[in-house]
Parts: C-alpha cells; structure tokens; sequence
C-alpha cells in the first residue's frame, strides 16, 4: 500500500461526493517546458511511466488534481503523544494542495464568489471524514486540516469559462512500523 496514494485516492472520493468534477488525477507536476503558454503545464504520470498533459479542462464538467506543497516529512511520535506506550508510531505528513478546475456553467452560480463556493464545498467534505482514511490505511490516527485557499489562479486556467481554485491541506497520519509500505 503507498500511503500517499492511498490519501489522494479517498480524498478525490470525498471529493466526489459534491458532483463538481467529472476528471480526478493524483499527484501531478508543474511541467515548466510546456510550449503553449496559454494553459499549465501540468503533468500526471500514468502506471506505464509515461507522462500525458492534465489541461483538456473542455472534455470534463470539473476537473480535480493534487500537487505537493512540500516534501512529506516523517518522525517516530514522542512516547507521551502515543495511544499505547508499547509500541513505535511514525508520523507522516504530507503538505498538499488540490487544484480544481470547474466550467462555470456547471456551478449552480456563476460569479465573483464560484471559486470560493468550490474550495468550501470540496474543504467541507473532508473535514470529520479522518475515521475513513484511517481506516483504509490501518492507521492509528489520521487528521486532515485545511490550510487555506486561493481564486482564479491565472497560473492553471486563463479562461473565464472556467472556475478554479487551489486549496491547500496537511494529512498527518501516524501508523506502526508494520503497516508503512514496503517496496515490491
């Protein structure tokens, strides 16, 4: 089990739950060589290894993906903050920011407050959903904490036809040495 995709996955279900994406992509990446200038280069890598462009916005109603705000830091948790003294817990954070991208004319209202409605509806659905994700990963604890979010960041979508919206969010999860993930 990767713990990250794990994450992404029940939280891009979560997300599902509002009815404003039609399109969900794990983690991407800003692709800085990207010829057109008039979208973002944004990049998800398929299971092939192979990268496809994440911008054909037109074909999907929403469109929703994950970038990393930070790398993910992990630590063993101090005995005092432990809910059993007998065994080792390690705490993973990831620093995440989901990027959505929504036609307007999809929005039950379309105007200056569209991107708002889409952070706070998509932020809503995460919060007190932690008993979910922790029980999909077998995890101790798992809490989600939305940080913030940003309007019509020109950077993703130049297009008025389009609502956009970067949220940012921390997933602390803290798990034994068991249940981390060991490689294939």
């Amino acid at each position: 089990m990767d713990i990250l995709k794990t994450t992404i996955e029940r939280l891009n279900e979560l997300a599902a739950t509002t009815n404003l994406f039609s399109k969900f992509y794990g983690i991407c990446e800003i692709d800085k060589a990207v010829k057109d200038k008039s979208v973002a280069g944004i990049s998800h890598y398929t299971s092939a290894g192979q990268k496809e462009q994440v911008t054909n916005y037109d074909n999907e109603s929403g469109t929703l993906f994950w970038l990393r705000r930070a790398n993910p830091s992990m630590s063993l948790v101090a005995v005092g903050q432990r809910t059993t003294s007998c065994e080792d817990l390690f705490q993973i954070s990831f620093a995440l920011r989901g990027v959505a991208v929504v036609k307007r004319d999809k929005l039950p209202c379309d105007n200056a407050t569209s991107s708002d409605l889409i952070a706070q509806a998509v932020t809503k659905v995460f919060i007190g959903k932690e008993a979910m994700l922790k029980e999909s990963m077998n995890a101790r604890r798992v809490t989600v904490t939305p940080i913030g979010y940003a309007v019509d960041p020109k950077e993703i979508v130049k297009n008025l036809n389009y609502a956009s919206v970067y949220f940012d969010i921390d997933v602390t999860i803290q798990t034994t040495k068991e249940c981390l993930p060991i490689i294939c």
